[in-house]
C-alpha cells in the first residue's frame, strides 16, 4: 500500500491499522491512535513558494491561510 489516501480509507473502514501523519489521523473523529508518534519518520514541512511571488497580494494570502490550517491542525 503505497497511497496514502488509500491508507486512510482503509484505517477508516476498520480493515487495516496505518501509519499516518499525525496532523491526517489526528483529525479523524473515526480513529483512535494506538502507538507514540514515531519519532524516525518525523520531519519538518515546508511550504515552498517562489521567492517574488510570494509577495503578490493573492499569493501572500493563500500563504498565511495554508500556514493558519496547518497549524491549527498541529496544535
Amino acid at each position: 500500500m503505497t497511497n496514502s489516501r488509500n491508507a486512510l480509507d482503509l484505517a477508516l473502514a476498520g480493515v487495516a491499522r496505518v501509519v499516518l501523519p499525525t496532523f491526517v489521523g489526528n483529525n479523524q473523529s473515526g480513529l483512535k491512535q494506538v502507538t507514540e508518534p514515531i519519532g524516525e519518520l518525523e520531519q519538518d514541512q515546508w511550504l515552498v513558494t517562489h521567492d517574488e511571488d510570494r509577495f503578490l497580494p493573492d499569493v501572500r494570502r493563500v500563504i498565511e491561510r495554508i500556514y493558519a490550517v496547518l497549524r491549527a491542525a498541529i496544535k
